[in-house]
């Protein structure tokens, strides 16, 4: 079955059941409704934590995310990838300096998560 989230195919979830080599055996009465469920349970738990685990973002998405021609689907999915929560407020600076990016934005907002994205040159 497919995970979607914010109307994207992310990935998908099955069921295997030990048993010998070849074709399956029926499906049991509540093989549709488990994978259902295990479907939603884990797009939430990508769209909470996220996959991006780095300090560095990418300009395009920081793009997307404050332009307002975006659409709200471009927007949550482009918050996503950074690994924030689309439904919090998120702050963006633009800055030049000599100190590292994530330092800088660490200096600014030390109690939130902060992504740092140099812009093309």
């Amino acid at each position: 079955m497919p995970i979607t989230l914010d109307e994207e195919e992310i990935g998908a979830v099955w069921l295997e059941r030990p048993g010998p080599p070849g074709p399956p055996g029926p499906p049991g009465p509540f093989d549709d409704l488990l994978l259902d469920r295990l479907a939603i349970a884990v797009a939430a738990v990508v769209e909470r934590h996220g996959p991006a685990f780095t300090t560095m973002a990418d300009p395009a998405l920081v793009e997307l995310v404050i332009s307002p021609g975006s659409d709200e689907a471009a927007r949550a999915r482009a918050l996503r990838l950074m690994g924030f929560s689309a439904g919090l407020p998120v702050r963006v600076a633009a800055v030049r300096s000599e100190i590292p990016l994530d330092h800088v934005g660490g200096s600014i907002c030390a109690t939130r998560p902060v992504k740092a994205a140099k812009s093309p040159e």
